[in-house]
């Protein structure tokens, strides 16, 4: 799931929540909205959520969207996941503007399947953005170099199978 606030500081942080539907069998990831879970599942089977986002300002604001989750049959050509190249560090300053393109994540799928990208850490304040199909990633709010001068940002890439 994935949401965009065009507000700067705070009152874009953006925090996912599962508010109806199968909450016992699915977990999503409060900062990033992705939607997980660690149960198995039979192929065929479908799942409807409702979810909720809410900005960080004063006062909140809120959104919610119904999500279709649809499981399908694991593809028997898929056995290798995929692989992400290393990345060298990036500079970005306090002057970069929100949407500032920093660094294209470059990943493949040996079995040339459809890669989808993500932030899993390293973001807790939702100041970058990474494009789930391209690998994109851009600066999400301004940075205050005094609050914090350096991030760490792991990247996680996925054929849908295998990360």
């Amino acid at each position: 799931v994935l949401a965009v606030d065009n507000d700067f500081g705070v009152n874009s942080a953006l925090e996912y929540r599962i508010k109806t539907g199968r909450v016992k069998r699915f977990k999503i990831h409060p900062t990033t909205g992705q939607v997980y879970s660690n149960r198995a599942f039979k192929a065929g089977q479908s799942f409807k959520l409702v979810v909720e986002v809410h900005d960080k300002g004063t006062p909140s604001l809120s959104s919610t969207m119904r999500v279709l989750l649809r499981v399908s049959a694991i593809p028997s050509t898929s056995t290798a996941p995929p692989v992400i190249s290393p990345t060298p560090p990036v500079n970005v300053m306090e002057t970069d503007a929100p949407g500032q393109t920093l660094a294209l994540i470059h990943a493949h799928d040996p079995d040339n399947g459809t890669l989808w990208y993500y932030i899993t850490g390293g973001d807790d304040r939702g100041q970058f953005n990474i494009d789930v199909n391209s690998g994109i990633l851009s600066l999400a709010q301004a940075i205050d170099y005094e609050q914090q001068n350096r991030y760490i940002i792991q990247i996680a890439v996925t054929d849908g199978l295998h990360s």
